[in-house]
């Protein structure tokens, strides 16, 4: 597998057909070569960022804006199976190593452009990143509150491209050993991002127009949600099934509240009363409570807490 992208979303989704055994060559430009390399956190000039996704790569520097270098690269091509680039669109045809020139150097090959925009359409030529793509899904504002702008925490929009880059490699494959062809897979990241906000797209969709707050998923019941304990900590509450809220009444001692479980108008007094009930321990008291009990909840831990 020739890997011709960069950042996080071809990144990935090379790493993870690595992980399941591809032998991927990653193609970087000689000066500086993946823009991930210089990626935060760093260690002695090596970026933590750019380990966790190029591991058990192999990899070698060619100047595709050279004959010499485009000669090395056409040499591979015969011996890939797939090929994935993430250049602007028409940028690849430019260094000679197009759709239409790697298949005339290997007839089923399976090529994938993994572009902003697509390959196609009038946003071709536009530029953009994570943070982009997120806004224009529905998603930013769906985390964004009136009073503040929060940016996301995770890069939603390069991790699920990366995950649909590998997803639709696979399935090309598998059409190549079932027929002998190869593909062409044209795949834009702002597609991708849209299937992360299906559920809102479907309030949307009903007629409604949804915002932080408004919908299950943002804190609209209060069997599903984030409450503040005793200590400043956060614990997570996601009894979505009546048998769960039933036994976390139970066990919190509230029988009161079993038969509010899906209650929408007046749950403001619900929700109150978890307010006050969770916030009368610790975070450390409510896991000794419900650690052993038949109840959704977790502790809602720093990042450095859930790598330990």
């Amino acid at each position: 597998m020739l890997d011709l992208t960069r950042l996080l979303p071809g990144g990935l989704a090379t790493q993870l057909l690595a992980d399941l055994g591809a032998e991927v060559i990653k193609v970087e430009e000689p000066k500086a070569g993946d823009y991930m390399r210089a990626a935060p956190p760093t260690l002695e000039g090596e970026s933590y960022s750019f380990m966790l996704i190029n591991q058990g790569k192999k990899s070698v520097a060619l100047n595709l804006k050279d004959r010499q270098g485009q000669d090395i690269l056409h040499r591979l091509v015969p011996t890939a199976d797939v090929i994935i680039e993430q250049f602007r669109p028409g940028v690849a045809e430019k260094l000679g190593i197009g759709y239409d020139q790697a298949k005339s150097l290997r007839e089923d090959i399976v090529y994938c452009s993994l572009s902003g925009f697509g390959a196609t359409g009038p946003y071709r030529d536009r530029p953009g990143h994570d943070l982009n793509f997120q806004a224009l899904a529905g998603l930013i504002d769906m985390s964004t509150t009136a009073r503040q702008a929060i940016l996301p925490s995770m890069p939603t929009a390069d991790i699920t491209s990366g995950v649909f880059t590998a997803y639709a490699v696979l399935a090309a494959l598998l059409r190549r050993e079932r027929t002998g062809l190869g593909s062409y897979l044209d795949i834009a990241i702002n597609d991708v991002v849209a299937h992360m906000n299906l559920l809102n797209f479907a309030e949307a969709f009903a007629g409604r127009d949804p915002h932080q707050g408004d919908t299950f998923v943002t804190g609209s019941l209060p069997f599903y949600n984030l409450y503040e304990t005793a200590d400043g900590r956060r614990i997570s509450l996601a009894a979505i099934e009546e048998k769960f809220w039933v036994r976390f009444c139970e066990v919190v001692g509230k029988d009161e509240l079993k038969g509010k479980h899906f209650i929408i108008d007046g749950d403001g007094d619900v929700r109150e009363e978890l307010r006050e009930l969770f916030a009368s321990k610790t975070l450390s008291e409510w896991e000794q409570l419900l650690r052993d009990e038949d109840v959704p909840y977790a502790p809602a831990l720093t990042v450095r807490e859930a790598t330990e």
